[in-house]
């Protein structure tokens, strides 16, 4: 590590951690601000329980006037003094039965001192400002009539109709949209979650169609795999779904990866989506029958009550965890909602608990909006679920659209049209907006896609970037997307491409995902099994052997991959680095290796081992003879369409002492090696592999299902629970985006980044020959779309130095993956 960087670094660090912990000078001598300091704890703490014709207690808290009012115990707030304030004393628990909030976290000191200052200094409240209610919206689809085009802008987008007289109406600029580059960029990362590619890059910016916007989005939509791979963690997070983790190892837990994947990429209607998860076909029944927790638990988290929790909070936006213990204290739910709807899911009579204590009473099953009809206790649980999934999608539910258009608004935009996500009672900042965009979700058969161009084609979407509301704002007012930073696999998947290291393989079997342009025919596994012995194939010794394989390329590649098998095991190399290994001779390996040629010389290289056999009772290795072979094929897409196939044959070469020096490389000098036996053809006996081997051939060819592994599809590690990843226990339907204290430190000196950093400046050692300044020019434009400035430019080659070596480049790519312009979607 350089001394520079070092420091730049620690810096860094610095920079965030300072960043969490700055607080206001001398705050304790200023008076305390309603809107800053009271409304936040307020909001947090009070009003759901205290707005609304049900206000508990008979305390409600919307006005000031109804806050001085009181409650069915009388007044709760006496001005000037804190200490004797009913409010102040309930929240500082000096009535251990009545301590408030009745739920959730209690008030810490510093919040207490801050309501005791306020009610002390008079409890002053900003002329005008109300708290929203929480009392339920209605349920049916609400038609909203398009208006007209505000005069001077130009369009007829229908979300810009309905934003247009809003914008106009708050004196809000709405002419200037960004430009095509950060247009390219924001789309891409919302709609596909990845940088977008040099050659994408070109042909749009180069394009001078008007529509050209729009045919970017349909582009990147028709991408179906990286689609799919992109929003299955928006609903992996959503639906819980996971890899690994609590559940799996005692079957108390089913992944509904195969299904959802797949439902992603054939854009299956949401209502069917729904549907499915709701009343469980093949491969999706994981959702609703939860987790089986080990050991002893609340009542409240038997499975039965989290299909209800989590159908309420996903599909409904309403939170009825509250209500699966007693009556709801955050919104009007009551207990017997919550075990109705968990009714549904039992097998047997569900018995009521109220805060854990059996009631002896029976849950009817029910929707938890009975008005769109009833379901039947006398049905088994099977059609029961059914009848749930029916009602969920009933045409009059206007709830299940409208919950979806505000999360992919959110998603999209960086805040729902309604605030909290989970809680669509509250009110939207606009209500035609919201209803718009449900009903034309629904009328377009609930097509997800649809409704994401729509809004990528608007012009609001298209407006500069503006930061997240500040904490004084008492009413969110739009103005634009709000800056976002990358998510924790979108940073990973972006620091993948610039280091070339994805994944060799995804943490679980994808289904296909065709690709109309690929050419299965044209490919052929071109491999035959090689060892250092023709006789291998009936007995070989165990222990290793190295191979290698030279050969030029002439223009750029398009595309490759590897298909590779080894009796026992093996390690693939390509170009000087690891890309793949494998020890199931039967269970070919298939990588994808398009980022590790270059024009000019290349080399394949693999160490490949043969295990000696295990013979008597105790276990003990006896070297022993056994078959051994090796068997590989490289199939590479050039620029110009045509398919290069390389496979293993008497051409490689082989050393059986391992070698010295980085024999893996193109540049190593082999002229002591020997060349490969061929030892079977593709079919040769034991294998018998040549259907297996081709069929994986031709299968990758015709796809991208094994190419490019996105952070999506591949367990976490410790970087991406650093930025964020969940583990997926609980429902999540919006990660925290404040930068922490474990970030910094992860992203400063976490191995995973480290390595990644280290494989990225051997690549790019190994593919720019060029001058400093001009791999510097290469790295930023494939990180932030641009050439380096000046001062950019100078520092980097200062940090390289004038013969870059691997530490430099190391250097250069922390600096780039640090800089905002990279994190952040702007």
């Amino acid at each position: 590590m350089t001394s520079f960087v070092e420091k730049l670094r620690w810096k860094f660090l610095a920079l965030l951690l300072a960043a969490g912990s700055l607080v206001k000078a001398n705050a304790a001598d200023e008076p305390i601000n309603f809107h800053t300091q009271v409304v936040p704890i307020l909001q947090s703490t009070c009003i759901k329980c205290h707005t609304g014709r049900e206000a508990k207690g008979g305390l409600r808290m919307e006005t000031r006037e109804q806050l001085m009012a009181g409650g069915d115990s009388g007044a709760v707030v006496t001005v000037g003094s804190g200490e004797k304030s009913l409010l102040w004393q309930l929240a500082a628990g000096k009535e251990a039965d009545r301590i408030m909030p009745a739920q959730g976290p209690r008030l810490t000191e510093e919040q207490l001192a801050i309501v005791k200052r306020w009610i002390d200094e008079g409890a002053t409240w900003e002329e005008g400002f109300r708290f929203k209610s929480t009392e339920p919206k209605p349920l049916p689809p609400r038609i909203v009539e398009l208006p007209p085009m505000p005069s001077g802008i130009a369009g007829d987008h229908p979300i810009d109709r309905i934003l247009g007289h809003y914008l106009e109406s708050h004196g809000i600029e709405q002419s200037q949209l960004v430009d095509d580059r950060m247009y390219l960029r924001r789309v891409s990362m919302d709609l596909v979650g990845e940088l977008p590619s040099e050659e994408l890059a070109a042909t749009f910016l180069a394009d001078k169609a008007a529509d050209k916007r729009a045919k970017l989005v349909a582009q990147l939509l028709a991408d179906r795999q990286a689609y799919a791979e992109h929003w299955l963690s928006f609903w992996n997070d959503h639906l819980r779904n996971a890899y690994r983790g609590t559940g799996f190892i005692d079957g108390g837990r089913k992944q509904i990866t195969t299904w959802l994947y797949q439902a992603l990429v054939d854009n299956k209607p949401y209502d069917k989506f729904v549907h499915e998860l709701i009343s469980p076909v093949p491969g999706s029944e994981g959702f609703s029958t939860g987790i089986v927790w080990r050991g002893t638990v609340n009542a409240s988290q038997r499975p039965e009550m989290q299909a209800a929790q989590n159908i309420g909070q996903v599909f409904l936006g309403t939170n009825l965890k509250c209500a699966s213990c007693h009556d709801s204290f955050v919104n009007h739910w009551k207990l017997t909602d919550a075990y109705g709807l968990a009714a549904v899911f039992a097998e047997k009579d569900l018995e009521i608990h109220r805060c854990d204590k059996p009631t002896g009473e029976t849950a009817t099953p029910g929707f938890v909006y009975p008005q769109l009809g009833a379901i039947s206790s006398q049905l088994p649980r099977a059609e029961r679920m059914k009848q749930l999934a029916d009602l969920m999608v009933h045409p009059e539910n206007g709830r299940l659209a409208r919950v979806m258009v505000n999360r992919l608004w959110s998603q999209l935009m960086g805040r729902g049209i309604v605030e909290p996500l989970d809680d669509l009672d509250q009110d939207p900042w606009s209500s035609d907006l919201l209803d718009w965009l449900a009903v034309d979700l629904a009328n377009h058969g609930y097509d997800l896609k649809h409704t994401l161009a729509l809004i990528c084609t608007s012009r609001a979407y298209q407006m500069p970037a503006v930061d997240a509301p500040k904490a004084e704002e008492a009413e969110y007012l739009f103005r634009g997307p709000i800056v976002r930073r990358m998510s924790a696999e979108q940073f990973v998947d972006a620091a993948a491409v610039l280091t070339a290291s994805r994944p060799a393989k995804p943490a679980i079997d994808l289904p296909v995902v065709n690709d109309d342009g690929a050419k299965p025919a044209d490919i052929k596994f071109a491999g035959r099994w090689i060892w250092n012995d023709r006789l291998a194939v009936d007995a070989a010794e165990g222990g290793r052997i190295y191979l290698r394989k030279t050969f030029e390329l002439k223009s750029a590649v398009k595309r490759a991959f590897a298909v590779v098998s080894c009796d026992n095991q093996f390690e693939l190399f390509v170009g000087g680095k690891k890309v793949a290994s494998g020890n199931v001779w039967n269970e070919p390996t298939v990588v994808e290796i398009t980022r590790d040629l270059a024009v000019g010389s290349n080399t394949v290289a693999a160490i490949a081992i043969n295990w000696p056999d295990v013979e008597g009772n105790n276990g003990t290795e006896i070297k022993g003879k056994n078959p051994a072979g090796f068997v590989a094929s490289l199939a590479i897409e050039l620029d110009s369409g045509k398919w290069l196939n390389i496979g293993s044959d008497p051409s490689w070469l082989v050393a059986s002492a391992k070698p010295e020096g980085d024999w893996t490389s193109p540049s190593y000098d082999d002229k002591g090696w020997s060349k490969a036996a061929q030892v079977a053809p593709i079919d040769g006996v034991p294998w018998r592999l040549a259907n297996t081997l081709q069929e994986r051939a031709q299968q990758v060819a015709g796809t991208r299902a094994f190419a490019q592994v996105r952070a999506a599809v591949v367990n976490d590690d410790a970087l991406m629970r650093a930025l964020g990843r969940p583990n997926r226990e609980q429902v999540v339907t919006r990660r925290d985006s404040v930068a922490t204290t474990l970030q910094a430190l992860e992203l400063t000196n976490g191995s995973t980044l480290d390595d990644m950093l280290t494989r990225g400046a051997k690549h790019w050692l190994t593919q720019e020959k060029t001058s400093p300044e001009m791999l510097v020019t290469r790295i930023y434009e494939q990180a932030v779309g641009r050439a380096p400035t000046t001062s950019e430019r100078e520092i980097a080659v200062t940090v390289m130095g004038n013969q870059p070596d691997v530490n430099g480049v190391k250097d250069l790519l922390w600096i780039v993956l640090m800089l905002p312009e990279f994190q952040l979607v702007y």
